[in-house]
């Protein structure tokens, strides 16, 4: 998955960029040791650090910045709430967005507490499209629903690319040789290169790129192979693939490679042209046209989505026309809200009616494999442009510049009076993430507060608080044994309030309120209602 490869790729930019500071992650505590290992396997030298999600807030404010892979920035965002909207930023990055669950995790952003020191990084013009579309209707959703009056803000939207370590698909003549022997093909075969998922309702229908393949081998005698580098989700879809090039390409040899067992440099190496027609909603900004620049190789690639951006018609290669309905698809769309569509059969509901230039493809791929010039000066052209704008040296330079804009944009917001009352009057904690003793206080006879009075219970001891401490029913409880010791010994030795007990003991009035709560549970203490 492109997503996959790209996070991989980040990650090792990350370590790259270090310093002399260690990497910093984040997230549950079972992960710690595997994200040691993933950064240590690309420098056994990198010191890490891991902030455990739970902690004090005051750990990232000190980092400064959270980074997620993903566009859900909201649950982070609730968080944040417990130190202060202000203490830190966030930053999300696009991925696919055809899914129900990535739109609606981009439009909750709106009604979250996501701040403008936050970003969501979306990967491509097109990118950015969407999510200024799914913006705007919710924001038209929410002035409908509490009032024109709303205020509504989201997120810095920044558009940075994925990268690619460019100096990995680079190889010699040497290599290619090696790599196209052991692939079996012939000196003289043009290579028609496809890398990716064998997918054709969720990536690339294969068709056009069949019958505009078959169209030029005709037309110019050339001897063209489409390569399939990738894996199909299950065995059926690559053997109906092998079917269709055999029915709509027969002048044209198929071969697969599979991805999980052939090195990606080895596919690299026996390409030609590179050739991508993805039409599909699943594909937002496109890893493999830009892995195809670094290794030299001209593109043919669908005018779609992210491809737009990266591939430079007539000089890096060509981007194929591409057309698809407006203003169609409401049925489809309730459809899939109401599960009489999963996932896949919505992506080929839509699929299925976008339009890719069959003629153009020819054309262009006529055009390519016939000139073996116009091949290696549109391959030097992407190769020298994957080094200068995709390499994720310089990728990683734009999310640094990024990350210190934000910065002084949040720092700035201290120095603004009005900002910083709003601020103020954020909650704490999220609706639903309350103090679950004040949101359900009513449903007791009465509270257990500050001025509730105490007394021991009859046989109280510090010997019995030890017996029940350790009987099966009062294990894992929300306070420690040394608190319910110290607590207890207070009201032994004469504290007749819990806020008496709680100074007498020194603990936070919170931690002494619950664990009043469970010496009395444990019939130690006696707990009665008024101040004293």
């Amino acid at each position: 998955m492109g997503r996959q490869s790209a996070g991989s790729g980040f990650l090792r930019a990350v370590v790259a960029a270090r310093g002399d500071r260690p990497v910093v992650g984040y997230g549950d505590p079972a992960s710690e040791r595997g994200f040691q290992a993933s950064v240590r396997a690309i420098d056994p030298s990198a010191a890490t650090e891991w902030i455990s999600r739970g902690s004090p807030g005051e750990n990232l404010e000190r980092v400064g910045m959270l980074f997620r892979g993903e566009p859900n920035l909201a649950g982070e965002a609730r968080w944040r709430l417990r130190v202060g909207p202000g203490r830190y930023s966030l930053t999300g990055v696009t991925h696919t967005l055809s899914t129900s669950a990535a739109l609606g995790s981009i439009a909750e952003l709106l009604h979250e507490p996501v701040q403008p020191w936050d970003a969501l990084v979306c990967t491509s013009q097109a990118a950015l499209s969407v999510v200024k579309n799914v913006f705007e209707a919710e924001a038209e959703y929410l002035r409908w629903r509490l009032g024109d009056g709303v205020r509504i803000s989201g997120p810095e939207l920044p558009v940075i690319p994925l990268g690619v370590h460019a100096a990995e698909f680079q190889f010699s003549q040497a290599q290619r040789r090696t790599a196209r022997a052991r692939a079996g093909l012939a000196e003289d075969e043009i290579v028609l290169l496809y890398a990716g998922r064998l997918n054709f309702h969720g990536k690339a229908h294969p068709y056009a790129l069949f019958r505009g393949a078959e169209a030029a081998a005709l037309a110019t005698g050339a001897k063209l192979c489409i390569m399939f580098f990738g894996r199909a989700p299950r065995d059926e879809i690559q053997s109906l693939i092998a079917k269709a090039a055999a029915s709509h390409a027969p002048s044209v040899r198929t071969i697969f490679l599979d991805g999980a067992s052939v090195p990606p440099a080895e596919a690299w190496a026996c390409g030609d042209i590179f050739v991508s027609l993805a039409d599909a909603l699943q594909e937002t900004f496109g890893l493999t046209p830009v892995e195809a620049m670094a290794a030299g190789l001209p593109c043919v690639v669908t005018d779609w989505n992210g491809y737009k951006d990266t591939v430079r018609d007539g000089v890096d290669g060509f981007r194929i026309p591409t057309a698809m309905p407006k203003d169609a698809g409401a049925v489809l769309a309730a459809s899939y809200e109401a599960g009489r569509l999963n996932l896949d059969h919505y992506s080929w509901a839509t699929t299925s009616a976008v339009a890719v230039d069959i003629e153009a493809v020819a054309d262009r791929i006529a055009g390519l494999a016939t000139n073996e010039d116009l091949r290696r000066r549109m391959g030097a052209a992407g190769k020298a442009r994957a080094n200068s704008a995709y390499d994720w040296r310089v990728v990683y330079q734009q999310y640094q510049a990024l990350w210190a804009e934000l910065k002084l944009r949040r720092d700035g917001s201290a120095e603004d009076r009005q900002a910083q009352l709003h601020l103020a009057r954020a909650p704490k904690a999220s609706a639903t993430y309350l103090d679950p003793f004040a949101l359900f206080n009513h449903y007791a006879t009465f509270p257990i507060e500050p001025g509730s009075r105490l007394e021991p219970a009859p046989g109280a001891s510090e010997a019995l608080l030890a017996q029940l401490s350790d009987d099966p029913l009062f294990r894992r409880l929300s306070v420690g044994a040394a608190v319910l010791e110290s607590l207890l010994r207070s009201v032994l030795a004469g504290a007749t309030s819990v806020g008496d007990a709680a100074a007498s003991a020194k603990h936070h009035p919170a931690v002494a309120l619950r664990a009043i709560g469970v010496l009395a549970k444990m019939g130690l203490v006696r707990v009665e209602a008024g101040e004293r």
